[in-house]
């Protein structure tokens, strides 16, 4: 008998984070018998993870700003938490649209990708 437990399903819906895989069936089911629909999903959802995201932002950013030795001060430290808070919080809103919307999880990946990769050309406004 092998030490290893054999894992079932999909390993790529445990590596990827932003896409919510955990309860997308429920939200399908919800959403094809009318209790709820996209709009409520994806500002729900969003609403919920704020504390979550601020979070992870003040721990990756006070680990980061010291780290690196960046200007000292307080308010230079909170401009730094709050753009890398609101950087979060627009990938994760944006990955919950695309998968209230993708059907297929792989799909969704895929989409997700590209437009945030194609974000800051698009933003520029220059040609690739």
């Amino acid at each position: 008998m092998s030490l290893v437990k054999k894992r079932r399903g999909n390993d790529v819906k445990d590596c990827v984070k932003n896409l919510p895989c955990f309860f997308f069936q429920v939200f399908q089911r919800e959403r094809l018998n009318g209790h709820y629909g996209v709009v409520a999903f994806v500002m729900g959802n969003t609403l919920s993870s704020m504390p979550f995201l601020f979070l992870i932002a003040t721990v990756s950013s006070s680990i980061c700003y010291f780290m690196v030795g960046l200007h000292p001060g307080f308010v230079h430290f909170v401009y730094f938490t709050l753009g890398l808070y609101s950087c979060v919080l627009v990938v994760e809103g944006m990955m919950m649209a695309i998968a209230s919307v993708v059907p297929n999880f792989l799909m969704g990946i895929i989409t997700g990708a590209g437009i945030q990769v194609s974000y800051p050309t698009i933003s520029s406004g220059r040609k690739a």
